[in-house]
């Protein structure tokens, strides 16, 4: 997600008071931050590549994560 994106300061300060280590962050470079999400990625199949990702974090937390995610989306097609 880019740097630029408003909001992005507000979820530093919630991964910090989140010490679960369930969302990390990882600059990419001077433009773009990484959102890590550790969790589990559940498939029918070893030979599936379709499946369902899940993972713990509170409400706030995964309100917050999909607003960013969907301002990021916006943003990329702005440019």
């Amino acid at each position: 997600m880019s740097v630029a994106i408003p909001g992005l300061e507000v979820l530093k300060a919630e991964v910090k008071r989140d010490h679960t280590g369930i969302v990390t962050l990882c600059a990419c470079d001077a433009e773009y931050m990484e959102v890590t999400l550790r969790g589990s990625w559940l498939l029918d199949s070893s030979k599936d590549a379709v499946g369902v990702f899940f993972t713990t974090m509170t409400h706030h937390t995964e309100l917050f994560l999909h607003k960013l995610w969907q301002e990021a989306e916006t943003w990329v097609r702005c440019k």
